[in-house]
């Protein structure tokens, strides 16, 4: 009885997907649809010494995964998204960095900007994996800057990269907080920047005038007969 019951919770629990894994490997998470739905998650780490950031993306499939990046959702805006796909039965894996306008179908670059991507399926879920520059230089891709982003996911049933998507949606994620932005700006000189040290100087003045206020007040009073 407990070697059927040990056998059960071995197996279930290889079934499951290992979500702890990826929070683990990653700095900060997301989650992207609504629950039970496509169950897509997001999975992302700033590196502020090399200005890269690394992403995972899993959605609750067997075809493709997508993840991109935009700045407003209509049918004009280029947008920046990544898709990848690993069919077991033929074995091959790929992932490639593509651009497209509005709900269109990916153009795949001329300039591939993914660094150590991966992608792996496992149990209905396909997980796909990469780093990239914050600006790539690239016209086709979007700049990873602090504040509030769009994320944009989608899906398809079949592992055809270029096929179309079988859901798709979009989420705002501050995927670099904005004091990070304070802290990679504050070297550059620029007119707004030199006017710190006045307005520091302009409170230590005021400072002197209130303590001499306050001496004033209470001392003065108190030499009084």
């Amino acid at each position: 009885m407990f070697a059927i019951l040990g056998t059960l919770v071995v197996v279930f629990a290889f079934s499951v997907p290992s979500q702890a894994a990826l929070s683990d490997e990653y700095q900060n998470e997301e989650r992207l649809s609504a629950i039970n739905e496509s169950d897509c998650m997001l999975y992302w780490t700033y590196d502020k010494t090399d200005s890269t950031i690394s992403f995972a993306a899993k959605a609750r499939t067997s075809g493709w995964v997508g993840l991109g990046f935009t700045s407003k959702i209509d049918n004009t805006t280029t947008y920046d998204v990544v898709r990848g796909s690993d069919d077991d039965l033929t074995k091959k894996k790929e992932i490639y960095d593509f651009h497209a306008v509005g709900k269109q179908t990916p153009v795949n670059d001329t300039q591939q900007n993914l660094i150590e991507k991966s992608v792996a399926e496992n149990n209905y879920y396909t997980t796909i994996k990469f780093k990239r520059a914050l600006d790539t230089k690239d016209s086709n891709d979007t700049v990873i800057k602090p504040g509030p982003m769009i994320v944009v996911w989608s899906y398809g049933n079949i592992e055809e990269l270029e096929s179309t998507y079988k859901e798709m949606g979009y989420k705002t994620v501050t995927l670099i907080p904005e004091e990070q932005k304070n802290d990679t700006t504050s070297s550059t000189a620029t007119p707004e920047t030199t006017n710190g040290p006045v307005s520091k100087a302009v409170v230590r003045q005021d400072s002197w005038q209130l303590l001499a206020l306050s001496a004033i007040l209470f001392i003065v009073p108190a030499l009084r007969p």
